[in-house]
């Protein structure tokens, strides 16, 4: 392996260049991916990125920036820049300074739960080696894996292996019974020991979201929090961890436990908070690729299509003299969009689609076109817990959903997608929303990402993509016109 280091942190790996392998380096248990983020492969060179995380995570972990800098000065083909060094060591400081938190042991004495795996439930081999990460690292620590690929069964067997009381904390009502249907499904737990609105705080098992957790009654009291911040639990699990920075949602990370595991597919957040993540809860400790579980056929290959849509008429009027926030709004509620969306849903006929926005009244226009059941605010959680039931099962062909449904939600039948809003530039979402069409199902996917031509949205759905990207998938380009000429193949 030669490495060509430059000084905006890129980092251009060959391996052809080396085909010796005289410059392999065996002797520091380091290795690329452990400091830099892969961004570009191709046949003979993947280029990495510098990541300040994963700087920090090394840093945590007990490795120093000077084993860092060895490693990469001896299978540099050049200099190590100046600006890369410094990178390294900052960050590297900074993790090493917050490491001493996130080791402390806890004092917490839990008891045993009687839990343990079914018999006919197997992990994955990846999985398994997750769960045995988490159980013999850090008290603390993240584990990663794209959306699919199982992260609630990780948890899950984490729980059974530990057999400590436990509390869950999940996005949204939809993930709390989600986890209540695997806890029940694979382990030998009973409805009896499970706590699914943190209103019994002696059940062995307790399911809440962040934000009924944190939620203040009638004289501004967060009571729950409360009376949970009174107990002691062997293990704190934080379905969605990358949601813990937010204002409210981080003062569960007070909670005692002798043990927390973070759960997350996507570890990235547009206000450059990411990095609280490992503060509150702890380093990751094992991460997956959505490209090698592709490959390995743990997740269903994906096609992605750009449509872009154009703006005319009165809208293209409005959006001239619109400030900025108008132009967002306009170029996302954009009507020509939902005449694309229906042709997708012909050309689909037959497959399991989900339509999802950001601004829910296109959506209800389109539930209207469609004839489809819409879930947005205002949909009961009876409702939508039944709605997505409906859906698995077969029995509706398309569900529109507004971001409520963008985290947490199994619906593993789904194999075309059609974005036609979002929030901003987040590549949160972006991630988030392809993860709903990943379960495997022996069908190649599909994602359309619906984008307003020459508006504010072709930047900022890039930006959205190149986190995609970055994790191996590509956007085609697709013009409107093609879209309803047909004159394309998702076979091409």
């Amino acid at each position: 392996m030669v490495v060509y280091p430059q000084a905006d942190g890129r980092l251009y790996v060959s391996r052809s260049a080396d085909p010796a392998g005289r410059l392999e380096v065996d002797v520091l248990p380091i290795a690329m991916d452990d400091f830099a983020q892969p961004i570009q492969v191709f046949d003979d060179v993947t280029v990495y990125q510098l990541s300040p995380l994963r700087l920090r995570e090394l840093a945590r972990s007990g490795r120093s920036a000077v084993e860092v800098l060895r490693y990469l000065r001896q299978i540099a083909q050049a200099p190590v820049p100046i600006q890369v060094q410094r990178t390294i060591i900052a960050e590297m400081a900074a993790g090493s300074v917050a490491a001493p938190a996130l080791t402390a042991a806890m004092t917490a004495s839990p008891g045993d739960v009687a839990i343990a795996l079914r018999q006919d439930k197997q992990l994955r081999a990846y999985q398994q080696r997750a769960v045995e990460a988490f159980c013999s690292g850090p008290a603390n620590g993240v584990i990663a894996m794209p959306c699919g690929a199982g992260k609630t069964v990780v948890g899950t067997a984490i729980l059974a292996a530990l057999r400590m009381p436990a509390l869950i904390l999940a996005p949204n009502e939809a993930a709390c019974a989600q986890w209540k249907q695997h806890l029940l499904a694979w382990t030998t737990l009973s409805e009896r020991d499970l706590d699914v609105h943190a209103d019994e705080p002696n059940k062995p098992v307790a399911i809440a979201t962040y934000a009924r957790l944190v939620a203040r009654d009638r004289r501004g009291q967060m009571r729950r929090l409360d009376s949970y911040r009174q107990r002691s639990f062997g293990l704190v699990i934080y379905d969605e961890v990358h949601a813990l920075p937010a204002r409210w949602f981080r003062l569960t990370a007070e909670l005692a436990g002798t043990r927390k595991l973070g759960l997350s597919a996507t570890l990235v957040r547009e206000d450059g908070r990411a990095g609280d993540v490992l503060s509150l809860v702890g380093p990751v400790v094992f991460q997956m690729q959505a490209r090698d579980l592709t490959e390995a056929g743990h997740l269903a290959p994906v096609r992605c299509f750009e449509v872009r849509v154009p703006l005319a008429g009165r809208e293209r009027q409005d959006y001239e003299r619109g400030s900025a926030a108008d132009k967002h709004r306009i170029a996302a509620q954009n009507a020509c969009k939902l005449e694309a969306v229906e042709q997708i849903c012909a050309r689909h006929r037959g497959e399991r689609t989900l339509v999802m926005g950001y601004y829910t009244s296109p959506l209800h226009d389109l539930a209207k076109r469609l004839c489809a059941p819409i879930i947005d605010g205002r949909t009961p959680a009876a409702e939508r817990l039944r709605l997505y039931g409906e859906f698995r099962a077969g029995r509706m062909p398309v569900l529109i959903v507004s971001r409520v449904a963008n985290v947490a939600i199994d619906l593993p039948a789904a194999t075309v997608a059609v974005q036609i809003s979002g929030l901003f530039g987040s590549r949160q979402e972006e991630a988030q929303r392809l993860g709903r069409i990943l379960r495997p199902n022996g069908k190649r996917a599909v994602f359309y990402s619906l984008v307003s031509d020459d508006t504010v949205e072709v930047k900022r759905a890039f930006h959205r993509q190149s986190y995609l990207v970055e994790q191996g998938y590509s956007y085609e380009i697709l013009a409107i016109d093609e879209l309803y000429k047909g004159g394309w193949s998702l076979c091409d």
